[in-house]
């Protein structure tokens, strides 16, 4: 009896394991463009592509809820420099630097930030935006921009990931690396590649992801979800407070130094006949704090870090375009994506219409021109 118990055992753990190889080659669930797109080593997306697909927003593919899912048709193209432009732009007069929001996820290329732009200045809009918040570093080491600058950069960084980071990157010739830091830099690329593993095995894997699915869609019609918000237009996903780095202060998140970081970036660009346009762009939080748990709200930092940012960046002369006051009067109906933590077109549309509004408003003639490149 134990002989056959045993055996049983085994062929269930081959079974088991056969399975799990199998499932392990399944393709795997892509949810959005962005992610079959971006390209881990140049922090860019994949150049010269074009990807037409029904994709679901960042929040309801956490939330592993298909009731939670929202499914768009997007459309996604990238030009040669592996940057979201359905048609090559040469020699941009503005370029608009940023993370995800500017880039446009979730939404489709005829509704991006940019290409909005163009249609209210009826010019051509560079997209700038990589997956990154070392972008203006970037862009200052993009050789197209130091040969023919713009006249305008606009840097559109979302509040949540605003911390002081270097602005001019030193060639790789002129940067010894010792061994202390390429012992560090191995283990960090260990750590990548785990983390890569276990998202394989968490939601790439044939076997697991529809128990996932099981799973969460059970508990969630249980005991709810915390992610969830009662808008005017129903139920909607979004990142809690703390997530949106909204209770945190202004001290801790080192708001003095990252104005410092904006005014010399300010001043630099300058120096060398370019004009910023410094837009931080709000949470959802920060638009609608009244659609949260109460005792949450109890922990949002005041001032906010945004209260000081901008204020701080008026005071250094920078030019800023506050978003808040446009977002809080254009509130009904909701802006953000309804299972996604990025804009909808609403809200596209209307940070569209308010930085075309600061490029007109701004006489390129006053700044001198000069070349640049790293420092």
């Amino acid at each position: 009896m134990m002989g056959r118990s045993r055996r049983f055992l085994l062929l269930m753990l081959v079974i088991w394991t056969a399975l799990f190889v199998e499932s392990s080659f399944f393709e795997r669930p892509q949810f959005r463009a962005w992610e079959i797109l971006k390209d881990e080593e140049t922090q860019r997306f994949a150049s010269n592509r074009r990807v037409v697909m029904e994709e679901i927003g960042d929040l309801g593919r956490l939330s592993w809820d298909r009731s939670l899912q929202v499914r768009r048709e997007v459309v996604f193209t990238t030009d040669r420099w592996g940057l979201r432009n359905p048609v090559e732009i040469e020699h941009p007069r503005v370029v608009v630097l940023g993370d995800s929001y500017v880039a446009g996820s979730s939404v489709s290329d005829r509704e991006t930030l940019t290409v909005a732009m163009s249609r209210e200045l009826r010019e051509p809009i560079y997209n700038f935006a990589v997956q990154s918040i070392d972008v203006p570093g970037l862009f200052l080491r993009d050789s197209r921009f130091a040969q023919t600058p713009p006249e305008i950069v606009i840097w559109a960084p979302v509040a949540r990931l605003i911390r002081p980071r270097p602005l001019f990157f030193p060639d790789v010739a002129d940067d010894p690396v010792s061994h202390g830091e390429r012992a560090l830099r191995w283990i960090r690329r260990v750590g990548e590649g785990l983390e890569r593993f276990e998202e394989r095995l968490n939601r790439d894997n044939g076997l697991t992801h529809g128990a996932r699915y099981f799973h969460n869609e059970l508990q969630h019609r249980w005991f709810g979800n915390p992610n969830l918000i009662d808008t005017p237009e129903g139920l909607v996903l979004a990142l809690d407070l703390g997530d949106q780095q909204l209770t945190v202060s202004a001290e801790e998140r080192e708001v003095e130094t990252v104005i410092a970081m904006v005014r010399t970036f300010s001043e630099f660009l300058a120096e060398h006949g370019i004009h910023l346009i410094y837009c931080p762009l709000p949470e959802s939080g920060t638009i609608y704090p009244e659609l949260f748990p109460r005792e949450a709200r109890k922990a949002l930092a005041v001032p906010s870090f945004l209260d000081r940012l901008i204020d701080g960046s008026r005071e250094q002369r920078v030019h800023v375009v506050d978003l808040r006051p446009i977002f809080r009067a254009n509130k009904s109906p909701y802006l953000y994506q309804p299972d996604d933590s990025h804009w909808n077109p609403r809200a596209i549309a209307l940070s569209a219409a308010a930085l075309a509004k600061a490029v007109q408003g701004f006489d390129t003639s006053r700044i001198s021109s000069a070349a640049f490149g790293p420092r």
